[in-house]
């Protein structure tokens, strides 16, 4: 482990629609897993997701493929929490069980837990997820309890 931590600074060369593309695209195949049968759904993650993220992987630049664009602007423990709970809930809905909101709470803790551990044995994702928060204008846990 590093004993010298430097945050991540905020990147100024994405392109912003770039970035709210991703939330589109996301937040849309996101919504969709709930309304729509999973091989429609397949298909418009294979167009949506994966022409930008082609772009990203192959381009890259100011049009970064999402993982990047989640990893500098949203802090490690709500995008786990976050993905695994999504992933979750979709595969409760797509496997007909009875409760998808509970599995997806569920899955959404394990990924939660997996962050906030993950966190507390790295001294460089510690600060960069500590400079997130203050981009966020929020203090973390860990700063709040001296950590």
């Amino acid at each position: 482990m590093s004993t010298t931590t430097a945050p991540v600074a905020a990147p100024v060369t994405f392109n912003p629609w770039w970035v709210r593309g991703w939330g589109i695209v996301a937040v849309g195949l996101i919504v969709s897993v709930a309304f729509v049968p999973f091989k429609w759904w397949a298909l418009a993650t294979l167009v949506g997701f994966g022409t930008m993220e082609g772009i990203g992987v192959f381009v890259g630049g100011a049009y970064p493929p999402l993982t990047l664009v989640i990893r500098n602007f949203v802090p490690r423990s709500v995008a786990f929490a976050a993905i695994f709970a999504i992933a979750g809930g979709a595969g409760a809905k797509w496997f007909h069980a009875p409760h998808p909101v509970r599995v997806a709470a569920l899955v959404g803790l394990i990924g939660w837990f997996t962050a906030h551990f993950d966190v507390q044995y790295d001294d460089q994702a510690k600060a960069e997820e500590r400079a997130k928060y203050a981009r966020l204008g929020l203090r973390s846990w860990a700063s709040r309890h001296g950590r």
